[in-house]
């Protein structure tokens, strides 16, 4: 009895090695053909072997195909099946990562494109205890812009390079912290009074909500009301004027 086995060990080489009763029979006729959806065919002769023989390395198959072998001896006939892999390799991992914070809400990032089979780039953020893929962009691009961050807080980055086949390891991280919420320019400050609930109590300057807190000190919101940030420069005990 022959008992056949096929390795895809390239993409366009698929090894083959068997067992055999029979110490050394006339001779193996090994036969291939392509496999698809409920089709197998047709077949056609590769390569007549010595009784001797127990391997063979096939190196005319196509990548990304699926092939079924026959190894024939007398009138016996064994089969073996293997798909070689897609021959599309990794993107090479990018290089030279940085992260700038902008603003107290904006961290831009930068890299460098290594590869040329890429098909795009995957941002991960660090959530504190995994690595979270927060945008994906097209490749060729080669930064991105995190935003909507609370100020004055400390976050850290990777980069992978992906296509067809999968992605690449990733950049050594980067971090940057955001910048704190600085009080703008015209924006006075005069002592806590007990009206709140007045218009005094809350200013928007460039698309941001500036509210003063007896509990926070300045409060600053974005103009969906999700909070930015809390400004160390201002006291409890203070309102926006």
């Amino acid at each position: 009895m022959i008992v056949l086995s096929a390795v895809a060990v390239a993409p366009d080489r698929i090894n083959l090695s068997w067992t055999d009763d029979y110490a050394a029979g006339p001779g193996y006729v090994l036969d291939r053909a392509q496999v698809a959806p409920s089709v197998v065919g047709p077949w056609i002769t590769v390569t007549e072997l010595g009784g001797a023989a127990r391997a063979y390395s096939d190196a005319g198959v196509t990548p990304s195909t699926s092939y079924a072998y026959r190894l024939s001896r007398v009138a016996e006939a064994v089969t073996a099946n293997a798909t070689t892999p897609s021959g599309v390799t990794l993107p090479a991992v990018p290089s030279n990562l940085s992260a700038v914070a902008v603003s107290a809400s904006q961290i831009d990032l930068a890299w460098t494109d290594e590869s040329t089979n890429e098909l795009g780039f995957k941002i991960d953020r660090w959530n504190g205890s995994v690595w979270i893929e927060i945008a994906a962009v097209a490749a060729g691009v080669t930064g991105y812009a995190d935003t909507g961050l609370l100020a004055g807080t400390l976050y850290y980055y990777q980069v992978r390079a992906y296509n067809t086949t999968g992605s690449s390891a990733a950049t050594p991280y980067q971090s940057a912290t955001t910048l704190p919420v600085v009080v703008p320019a015209g924006l006075t400050l005069v002592g806590w009074r007990m009206d709140l609930g007045t218009p005094q109590d809350v200013k928007v300057i460039d698309g941001a909500l500036y509210l003063a807190s007896r509990e926070f000190g300045l409060v600053v919101l974005n103009t969906q009301g999700v909070l930015r940030g809390v400004s160390d420069t201002l006291f409890p005990g203070w309102r926006v004027a």
